[in-house]
Parts: C-alpha cells; sequence; structure tokens
C-alpha cells in the first residue's frame, strides 16, 4: 500500500513557465529577423551571408525546439495514462477485501514494480529532454546575441557606409581628366621645345635639310658634325697662318722660302736676293709676291 500511495503522488509534469518564455521570445526574434531582411539588404557581402547563415540556425533550433516540446507532452500525456492506471488499480485493490488482498499480494506487487518501473523509464526519458531542450534554449540564446551583434555592425556599417559607386566612378574620372590634362600641357611643352630645336637647326644648318638623312648619316663612323667640322677648319686655319707667318719671315729674311703643300711635303724655291729685292721695288708688294712665286695652299 506504501507503493501505491508514492505511486499515487507522481503528478503530471507540465510545461515550464521559462519555456513558453523562449518560445516566445524566439518567435519574435524570427520575426524581426525576416522583417528586418529589406533593411540589410544593403549590407556587405560577407555579413549577409553570416546573417543568412545565423537565420536558418535560428529556424533549425525553433523547430527541433517544438519537435521536443512535443515529445514532452507525449510523455506527459502517458504519465498521465500511468496515473489512471495506478488510480483504477487503487480502487480495485481498495474493493478487493484485505484477505483476498493478502492472497493475491504477489500478483499485485509485480504489477506495481512493473508500473513503478515504467514510471521511472518515462522520467528518465523526461529527464533527457528536459536536458536537451535546456541546450537547445542555450544555443538560441547564443545566437540572438551573435545576431543582435551582427544587426549592430550592420546599423554601423550603414551609418558609416562608404561612398557609392557613382561617387567612387567620378573621383575616378575626375582623376584620369586631370592626368589627361597634364599630359595634354607636357605635349604641347614637347611641340614647342620641338619647333625650337627645329628652327635652332636650320639656322645653324640652313633651311633645306632632312632631319631622316642626318640621323641616318650618325650611324656612319667617318661622319663628321658641323661641330667637328669647325675644329678642323679652325685647325687648318691656324695651320695656315703659322705657314703664312714662316714664308713673311723667311722672305723679309732673303732665306729661301720653304712651304710645305697638301701634294708636296716641302717645296723649296731659291732665288738671289737681289732678284727678290729688284721685284719687289719694280712691282710693290703684290708684285713681289707674284715674282716670288707664292702659291697659296
Amino acid at each position: 500500500m506504501d507503493v501505491i500511495q508514492k505511486m499515487d503522488q507522481a503528478t503530471v509534469t507540465e510545461t515550464p513557465k521559462a519555456k513558453r518564455r523562449s518560445k516566445e521570445k524566439l518567435a519574435k526574434i524570427i520575426e524581426d529577423a525576416m522583417a528586418g531582411t529589406d533593411d540589410l539588404s544593403n549590407a556587405g557581402g560577407g555579413k549577409k551571408v553570416a546573417k543568412i547563415h545565423l537565420k536558418q540556425k535560428v529556424v533549425l533550433l525553433s523547430e527541433e525546439n517544438q519537435n521536443l516540446s512535443k515529445a514532452i507532452n507525449v510523455k506527459n500525456a502517458e504519465i498521465t495514462d500511468l496515473k489512471r492506471s495506478v488510480q483504477s488499480l487503487n480502487e480495485v485493490l481498495n474493493s478487493v477485501p484485505i484477505d483476498e488482498l493478502r492472497c493475491n499480494s504477489s500478483i499485485a506487487s509485480s504489477k506495481l514494480l512493473e508500473l513503478s518501473k515504467k514510471n521511472r523509464l518515462l522520467r528518465a526519458e523526461l529527464e533527457s529532454t528536459k536536458n536537451k531542450v535546456n541546450k537547445k534554449e542555450f544555443q538560441i540564446q547564443k545566437l540572438e546575441r551573435d545576431l543582435k551583434l551582427l544587426e549592430d555592425k550592420l546599423h554601423k556599417g550603414t551609418t558609416d557606409t562608404p561612398k557609392e559607386p557613382s561617387d567612387e566612378l567620378r573621383m575616378k574620372l575626375n582623376a584620369i581628366q586631370q592626368k589627361l590634362f597634364e599630359t595634354r600641357n607636357k605635349n604641347t611643352e614637347l611641340q614647342n621645345q620641338l619647333k625650337l630645336a627645329q628652327k635652332c637647326l636650320q639656322q645653324e644648318i640652313g633651311e633645306n635639310f632632312n632631319l631622316a638623312t642626318m640621323a641616318s648619316q650618325t650611324q656612319n663612323s667617318n661622319w663628321r658634325g658641323r661641330a667637328q667640322q669647325i675644329i678642323h677648319l679652325q685647325q687648318k686655319v691656324h695651320e695656315l697662318k703659322e705657314r703664312l707667318e714662316i714664308v713673311d719671315r723667311q722672305y723679309a729674311e732673303g732665306s729661301p722660302i720653304t712651304f710645305a703643300t697638301d701634294d708636296v711635303p716641302h717645296a723649296d724655291l731659291t732665288a738671289s736676293h737681289t732678284a727678290k729685292s729688284g721685284a719687289r721695288s719694280a712691282g710693290g708688294g703684290a708684285g713681289g709676291n707674284e715674282g716670288g712665286g707664292v702659291r697659296a695652299p
């Protein structure tokens, strides 16, 4: 009878208020997440994917929570059935006289043991389902926190949004236009410098000159530029001046005149001093030069 009284004290485990609160909270979070889809449509690609992943997790966990709550309800119904069977058994035991009860005590005890075993199994399953529900609620709370953090980041990102693509394109276009303007300025400057160089070449070389021909002649090893030709001519003029001074000095001294030509290295012309002086007195300075037979080199 003590066992029966203890079995009578078994009550149906109802869904706690915390579960109902978690369900309501979860439904509210899902509604808020669905409603905020339009606001978050302009966010970055990575954040959007993370938010969708979190939403999917929340939906899956809510479905699993609903399934677990249904399982809890089923177990509660089984417990109520067992309670009813215990009550019916108590009624049967109370209706049976004590003498008969003592005779059939073995049958009653076996049934009580079987019912208590079922009750223990059901309680163990109920505890396991409760633990699962608690774990899922903890996961849901964690996902709620992650979702809030992600929403805060997205809101901050919308407030501190970078410039629109049109602004970026406008900035790039302005930069390209600035570069084009600088390039045009450089081009005009180079054209002016080219015109000035052509004018200088025209003044130095002459009007009729071909730049391509001059560029091709520079590759020839025997080609001499204007500066080299001037230096060569200056050296030649200097040599000629020296020769002329030597000839004048020899002529003044009355010694034989020795000068070099391009064909003959040295040519000695000897004439008497009297003939030279007579030619100088007769024909003057110019006649003396002609009588002396001096040839221009």
